[in-house]
């Protein structure tokens, strides 16, 4: 089994601004680090999120990131 360790920290990716572009094509027009991400998690047979919690929930890049890629693979 292979296995890939994404750190998103040093990593920019900016919160969805809910444009529905994604709803036309399978891109993201927000240009940022999440589409090289979204590609290795599409290709991947598993996937484990994991982060560290602050008041109560997950950072807010691993909340991007999950938001963005949602709307990405519908």
């Amino acid at each position: 089994m292979d296995i890939e360790l994404i750190r998103l920290a040093g990593l920019e990716i900016k919160p969805c601004n809910a444009c529905m572009a994604c709803r036309e094509e399978e891109r993201c027009p927000i240009e940022d680090g999440l589409f090289s991400i979204y590609l290795k998690m599409k290709a991947a047979e598993g996937i484990i999120l994991a982060s560290p919690v602050y008041f109560g929930s997950a950072t807010a890049l691993i909340k991007s990131l999950m938001e963005r890629v949602g709307y990405i693979s519908r």
